[in-house]
């Protein structure tokens, strides 16, 4: 009878997290055919963005810290998870709790790690916004269910709102510490849904690619609490004393992941630099051809006399703490002609960078001057 009643309610929470499944992608799917029906991606990023001001909100607070610093949280929440982790495993007290911060570990590594940076953003090949014709780009839109190159656009998914979705992952405490479970579903809404937002008014990503992280994380949190490390089947079961030799294999395995997630940290740090070229504008003036050797995401003219006429290029990703990027131009002035070779120069990695170019115009050459890039 003892093993009978195991059986069953091994049963029932596999079928509940079967039923959760169930729940979390069918609502995604129908969620994701009401944006595709009424066209709300590009309903929702037209909001933010104007031909004449570009993406108008990007630059300004609290924006521009959510996309630089946003992320932090859910890295130290997983890297202090991991060393929950590895003291649970060798403190009797609270050896009971190590399975739960390790379904936030492996939600963190599979899910904002592997599944969203590592092979959709990758491989999915979605343009973001802002690289696409309608928003100032130069490449077709794509639906969610479209997915085009690998390596042409990483709108899909969206990482970082991944990292603060992540925080949802403490509802798995909820029989355990119930408060810790609410805090951090609604942490992880609210930050998640923040960066989500920061990236859109940014032209970096459509709403459902917002939508998608948050489904893909909880997804992973479901399938890691009910089927991998099978929670519900063991919270009643003692776990057995750790022998010495474990126990150090333990604390070496996880000293190595901690170096491991450290680095990780660390080749991922924002980077954002502005350079900035000043053009001398002759009367007569009619094209400004601009020739550069790296791809370039988005060409954006202003006309405006609150600010002197130059060429200005963005760059903007994530790389390791050293690296560095540097902009070597050559301007040539000929009759009615202008042209400027922007030579990009990295060293260092990046794990992620692209370049906006701005060309700044007095008033007085609107319809008059045509930009080109070559």
């Amino acid at each position: 009878m003892k093993f009978k009643r195991m059986d069953t309610a091994e049963n029932h929470s596999i079928i509940k997290g079967w039923l959760w499944l169930a729940v979390t992608s069918g609502c995604l799917v129908l969620l994701s055919w009401i944006i595709i029906h009424w066209d709300l991606d590009r309903a929702i990023a037209g909001r933010f963005y104007t031909p004449s001001d570009g993406w108008f909100l990007g630059n300004r607070q609290p924006w521009q810290w959510l996309y630089r610093y946003g992320t932090i949280p859910g890295i130290v929440l997983a890297f202090t998870s991991l060393i929950a982790w590895g003291v649970c495993l060798v403190k009797p007290r609270c050896r009971s709790l190590h399975r739960y911060f390790l379904v936030i570990v492996l939600s963190a590594v599979i899910g904002p790690g592997i599944l969203v940076n590592g092979i959709l953003k990758t491989y999915w090949g979605r343009p973001r916004p802002r690289q696409v014709v309608e928003f100032g780009g130069q490449w077709a839109y794509r639906h969610l269910t479209e997915p085009g190159t690998p390596g042409k656009g990483e709108s899909f998914s969206c990482g970082h709102c991944s990292m603060g979705f992540l925080f949802c992952a403490l509802v798995v405490f909820r029989r355990r510490r119930p408060w810790v479970a609410v805090a951090g579903g609604a942490t992880g809404v609210i930050l998640g849904g923040m960066l989500g937002a920061a990236r859109m008014v940014q032209g970096a990503h459509f709403v459902s690619d917002v939508l998608w992280s948050f489904g893909i994380v909880l997804m992973v949190v479901i399938i890691n609490y009910f089927f991998i490390l099978q929670i519900p089947k063991t919270r009643k079961v003692r776990s057995a004393p750790m022998s010495p030799m474990k126990r150090w294999l333990t604390l070496g395995l996880l000293s190595i992941s901690a170096l491991a997630m450290t680095y990780a940290f660390l080749m991922h740090r924002p980077f954002y630099k502005e350079h900035q070229a000043l053009l001398n504008i002759p009367s007569n003036l009619e094209i400004i051809a601009l020739n550069s050797n790296a791809e370039t995401e988005k060409l954006h003219i202003e006309y405006r006399d609150d600010r002197m006429p130059q060429i200005l290029l963005v760059a903007r990703g994530f790389g390791w703490t050293n690296a560095e990027h540097r902009l070597h131009g050559t301007i040539q002035y000929e009759n009615r002609r202008i042209n400027a070779a922007l030579a990009i120069e990295t060293h260092g990695y990046f794990a992620e960078l692209s370049h906006e170019l701005t060309v700044i115009l007095p008033k007085r050459m609107k319809n008059r001057t045509r930009v080109e890039l070559l």
